[in-house]
């Protein structure tokens, strides 16, 4: 579902970061570089969209997507890793799961939207993804490359 709709990766991307700038603004929670708990968010959002598929961990050990954010999460405990960037992007995950997801589910009432500022750029994004595939069927035949 992430992949096929850009909007809703904008979306996710823009609000997550807006998010968390405002959650490490409190000083519990403050973490000098947002990356890794941008990714736990999206990391968290998609075993929620998915979460039967199964998930191989360092081929080791096989697992429900659910749990993959709190796996993750454990070996970056066991490998030294601080703790709290992690748990950020967790709690982001879930605002955003909560208020795209749970709480339309009970209430009937969309909080968060594409903006409406937004759609045009899909004509863009059409285009280029239209693009990339003609090139890369141009070179599949080119190169007589099989799938």
């Amino acid at each position: 579902m992430i992949c096929a709709f850009p909007l809703l990766v904008f979306l996710i991307v823009n609000i997550g970061n807006i998010w968390l700038v405002a959650l490490s603004a409190i000083p519990f929670f403050w973490s000098p570089y947002l990356g890794i708990s941008l990714v736990f968010m999206l990391l968290y959002v998609w075993s929620r969209e998915f979460p039967n598929a199964q998930v191989n961990i360092y081929g080791l050990v096989s697992l429900k997507a659910f749990y993959l954010p709190w796996a993750m999460l454990a070996l970056d405990v066991i490998f030294g890793s601080p703790i709290m960037p992690d748990l950020l992007g967790i709690m982001a995950g879930h605002l955003y799961y909560f208020l795209t997801v749970l709480y339309p589910l009970s209430s009937e009432k969309h909080i968060l939207k594409t903006p409406n500022w937004v759609y045009p750029f899909t004509s863009i994004i059409l285009l280029l993804k239209f693009s990339i595939h003609c090139i890369a069927s141009f070179i599949r035949i080119f190169f007589r490359i099989e799938n």
